[in-house]
Parts: C-alpha cells; structure tokens; sequence
C-alpha cells in the first residue's frame, strides 16, 4: 500500500513540474563580428582588482588612491540598485572631462590659456590624446546622414572616437567654435585631392594645421616660428615646407603637392559646419547596469560606418583596426516581471496580467505580448537576449525604416529570433542604429513571462571612458535625478598589466606620459 501511495505522489509531483515547466531561451541578435578575438583574445589581468561604492546622492565625490604605473582600467559600471529611474548618471573620472558637452570640453582645454594661439594649440594636442583614427567609408543605412555627422562634435567624439581625416579635422574646428569667448576662433575644412586638412583663425587670420595622426602638424614658415596662414600658399609658394616632416613621420605631403595637384583645380574649402550635439545623457531603469570596457570584446559597428582600411590592421588585412582601437560599452536590463516596478517600462502589452509568479495571459484562447524599448545614445553594435518563460514562448525583434528614429511604432516589421540566427549588416539587424525593440509572446492555457535579460552592446570611443590614472583618482558622480534610489560605482582595473606604462615628467615642464606596448593582439606599433 505504500508503494501505491509514494508512486500516487510522485505521479502528482511529475505532473506539477510539467505543467509549471520553465524555458529559458537565449538568442544573439549580432553575432560577434571580430573572430580574430577568439584567435588573439584580451590578455588576462595578471592582478585584477576591484573598487566599488555605493552613490545615494546626485553629485558624489570618490577619491581612489592608485600607487601602480602599470595599470591598466579594465571596465567601469554605473549599477541601478533601487526600483527607481536613475535619471542621466555620468562618471567624470580624474582627467576631469565632460564628454556630454563640447562648450565645457573647449573651456576646459583652453582654461588659463594666454593667448588664443596657445588655445588653439591646446585644442591640437587634446584632440591628438583623446581621439583616434580609422578609416571608414561612408553609411549605408537608410536615413544617415554623413552631413549631420560631420555637424555633431559630441557624436564623433563619443561613440566612434576616431574616423577619416576630415573627421579628425571637425573635431578641432568644432571645440573652436567653442573656445571662450564663444565665437571668437573657428576653423574650416581644406580639400587636398583625397586628404582633407583644416585652417583655424585666430589671432585675426587663418593659420594651417593637419589633423591626421600620422601627419598631426602645423607647418611653420623657415624661421620656425611663423605659421603659414593658408594652405594654398604651402601648395602654390612653399610645397618644400611640407617635406621638412619626413625625416620625423617618415614621409609627407609631397603627392598633393605636385603635378595636377598643385593646380588649385582640386582644391577648395569647406566651412565647418557648427550642427547640434548629440545629447549623451540616458536613464537606468531598476537593476538596469551600464558597463564600459576599455577594450572592445569583438563587436563593432561595420555598417553605420563601413571599416575599409587594411594598413591599419596587420593581423587581418582589409578588415578593421585591432580591438584595442575600440572601446565598448554594454546596456544590462534584467526585469524580473514577478515584480510589478517594470510595468512603466513596458512600451506596449496586449492581454496581459501581472501577478507575483509573473507575467500571464488574461485570456487563454489569445496571444499575450509585452514590448520593451532598447535605446541608446551611441551607435549598437549588437544585442543578446534571453527569456525565462513559463512554458514556451516566442521572442521577436524590429528596427525603424531609418538609423536615428527611435520612436516607437505599431507598424513595426516583427523578426522571430531563432537560433544560431544573426542578423550582420543586413537592413533589419540593429547594428550601426540607435534603437531596436524586444517583443516578447506567450500563448496558451497555463503559459507565461517569468523574466528577461537584454544585453546591448555599443561602440565608445575608449578615451571617453572614465579611466583610472596613476596616482589620486578623484571620481565625480553625477545625476539629474536619483529619484530616492542609489547605484553601484564599479571599477575593475589590473595594477600589474604588462602592456600599459607610465612615465612621469621630470622636470618643471613637460607631459606625464601613458603608453602602452601591444595590446589585445600582442602587437607592437
């Protein structure tokens, strides 16, 4: 008889787990794009270390006392830890920048500066530490607009952190336009056959410069004090000025100023444009978590702008530069939908109930479906989803017809996600745009949404990223909100790398120098 009564209960319990079982699914909706990160992964901190502290305030001030020259800042995160919205937390780390701002950028380069020569010198050496190149061919999403691009210093400076050469020359023009008093320096863009170069004025009169890191110059007159004002008195009176660099770069700007070239026929100018910035300020929802990586972990965004330079890439020839060119970043949301706090967030729900167990139809015969918005202010590069289900259940993913619009829309073209499926530099993946949307769907007696995990990756200019230095770390927190709810700081970073370097000035003059040999690939430049 109590055969019968154990095997009466363990049929009971069988069929409970079989109607309450749970599927979790989780799909990529970009593949990683860089396979050589598996070939020539990032080095292992050889003494990884952590730093964390709480924030319950909009403006929190945190000293970090770093003795290492071999550091090396591993990641940095911004964690909601409260069911409130974290209203546009920002890290400004101990190089003091502001990055959502190209008026506090320009006033902060040029501060103390006696002259408005020494502030356009300021602005030429910043630019050259703190934005790198790579070449790139133009977008060929829909609704990009490269004109809008160029007209968004901010956006160049953020999220790619390095382009072309008339790229590189906008961001120097743009933080003129900047400089205090405000309109009192600006510069222009110069076409050199293919190369683009740039003009700044100040001091009442044009003065040239090059803004390419290769040739990163200002050409002087023969007494080496006097700038040439224009570049097309370099190409029509002096092109023997611009051979001077060789014995330094190793070559120079010869080729544009032979021949055809020399002409003026080629040449023309462009005005900067002044555009409006990027706003690059977001919100965390509750235990959402926002994490930059120094190094990039094998995404990067090939269409919004199309990589095309093989002398830059030694280990893979006509791809992408190596990922210690990069930096990346990772928006983490993870709803537990037995709480009702994430219903605010929902951008849509159809026959939906909320309960403590999770999310269930509110009838049976029908589909239930909720719609999340994945926003953000840097360009996507790819995106991880996962679900926790009751039952079984289907996840989806749609885009908008153009890059930048990232309103929501019922006339939205739902893709199923199924595995091992990705969705690479094709018109409806979500590499190279600014949003996607995540729809979750259940159908059936008994079904149901237990929970969520979406991971977007970015692209972030790494020298954006709020890294540690050698020495005092003050590191600024700050808010527009906290709305009564506190996050978590986090930096990982390795004191023991051996790739990264420093080196202190020695005298009363001079720069404190980072270098670093090698990097993800083991490669020495």
């Amino acid at each position: 008889m109590k055969i019968y009564k154990y095997l009466l209960v363990a049929i009971v319990a069988f069929l409970v787990l079989t109607c309450n079982k749970t599927t979790e699914k989780v799909y990529q909706i970009e593949a990683v794009n860089d396979t050589l990160i598996y070939d020539y992964p990032n080095p292992e901190p050889v003494n990884r270390k952590v730093y964390s502290y709480i924030v319950k305030s909009n403006n929190h001030s945190e000293l970090i006392p770093i003795s290492s020259k071999n550091l090396h800042t591993i990641s940095v995160s911004i964690e909601n830890l409260s069911d409130k919205l974290i209203e546009s937390p920002y890290i400004i780390g101990p190089q003091g920048y502001d990055f959502r701002s190209a008026d506090k950028l320009a006033a902060q380069i040029t501060e103390g500066a006696a002259s408005e020569k020494e502030k356009f010198f300021r602005i030429h050496q910043w630019m050259s530490y703190h934005y790198d190149r790579f070449e790139t061919r133009t977008s060929k999403l829909p609704g990009y607009d490269y004109d809008s691009y160029y007209g968004n210093v901010l956006h160049v400076l953020n999220q790619y952190g390095g382009s072309m050469c008339g790229d590189a020359v906008h961001v120097i023009n743009g933080l003129l336009w900047r400089v205090p008093p405000v309109r009192s320096m600006y510069g222009r863009r110069v076409q050199l056959a293919r190369h683009q170069t740039g003009e700044a004025w100040f001091n009442g009169k044009w003065h040239n410069f090059d803004a390419s890191p290769e040739i990163r110059w200002i050409y002087t007159d023969y007494d080496n004090k006097t700038i040439v004002p224009t570049w097309k008195k370099l190409l029509e009176n002096d092109a023997a000025l611009l051979k001077r660099i060789k014995p330094i770069a190793g070559w120079d700007l010869e080729k544009y100023a032979t021949g055809e070239k020399a002409t003026g026929k080629q040449y023309y100018i462009v005005d900067a444009p002044e555009g409006t910035d990027w706003d690059y300020n977001f919100n965390l929802k509750p235990t959402e978590k926002f994490t930059m990586y120094y190094d990039m972990r094998g995404r990067i965004d090939q269409v919004s702008r199309n990589y095309s330079n093989s002398s830059y890439n030694i280990l893979n020839p006509g791809k992408y530069r190596n990922p210690c060119d990069y930096g990346s970043a990772v928006f983490s949301y993870n709803p537990d939908f037995r709480d009702s706090v994430h219903k605010k967030y929902i951008v849509e729900q159809q026959n939906i109930k909320w309960t403590n167990k999770g999310l269930v139809a509110d009838d049976d015969s029908k589909p239930a479906s909720i719609v999340i918005a994945c926003k953000s202010t840097w360009g996507i590069v790819g995106a991880q989803v996962k679900a926790k289900f009751i039952k079984d259940g289907k996840v989806y993913f749609a885009v908008t017809k153009t890059v930048k619009d990232t309103k929501y829309s019922k006339d939205l073209n739902w893709i199923e996600l199924t595995d091992n499926q990705t969705f690479e530099k094709e018109a409806a993946g979500v590499e190279g745009r600014m949003a996607y949307w995540v729809k979750f769907e259940f159908t059936g007696k008994g079904a149901g949404l237990i929970s969520s995990n979406i991971n977007t990756e970015v692209q972030m200019n790494k020298y954006s990223i709020p890294v540690l230095k050698y020495g005092n770390n003050n590191i600024n927190f700050t808010s527009a909100n906290l709305n009564g709810g506190e996050v978590k700081i986090t930096y990982e970073y390795d004191d023991k790398s051996k790739y990264d370097f420093y080196e202190p000035a020695t005298e009363n003059y001079g720069t404190h120098i980072f270098y670093r040999v090698g990097g993800n690939h083991t490669q020495t430049w």
